[in-house]
């Protein structure tokens, strides 16, 4: 039943996608597209403050791909912590550079460690509000 999907994660921001995407771009690298309310033909229909908004921005990273919008649901954004990022990188000098670029800025971090298992880990909720839970085996 599995075949043939695949996941990839889908960010929502309120009005600082461009910011947010750009950030990610420049820690992970890829190419970034952005698509504004104002390019899109139903844009006649938002009001003049949200034409500059992201519909979607997608960013495309070797194995990575993130997609974001600035289009929040009526209900408003709710952030919580029953969701993370978890980005498996190739070795522990990838883990720590990229820990230290998401660490800019962060609401919170656990700097990397290891664990039990055979694996360096880090923790970071991002200057965008983002958890973000980074590893690399050390066994390999």
């Amino acid at each position: 039943m599995g075949e043939g999907i695949s996941l990839y994660a889908y960010l929502t921001f309120n009005g600082n996608c461009r910011e947010a995407m750009t950030f990610y771009q420049e820690c992970f690298g890829g190419d970034l597209f952005l698509n504004t309310v104002s390019e899109n033909v139903p844009a006649l229909n938002m009001p003049e403050r949200m034409q500059n908004c992201i519909v979607q921005a997608t960013l495309f990273s070797q194995n990575l791909l993130l997609v974001g919008t600035d289009l929040v649901p009526e209900h408003g954004l709710l952030k919580g912590n029953a969701v993370s990022l978890l980005l498996k990188c190739i070795n522990d000098d990838t883990l720590h550079l990229i820990y230290d670029y998401l660490s800019t800025e962060a609401v919170s971090v656990r700097p990397p460690f290891s664990t039990d298992f055979d694996r360096n880990m880090a923790e970071v909720t991002d200057k965008f509000g983002v958890p973000w839970l980074l590893f690399c085996d050390t066994s390999d």
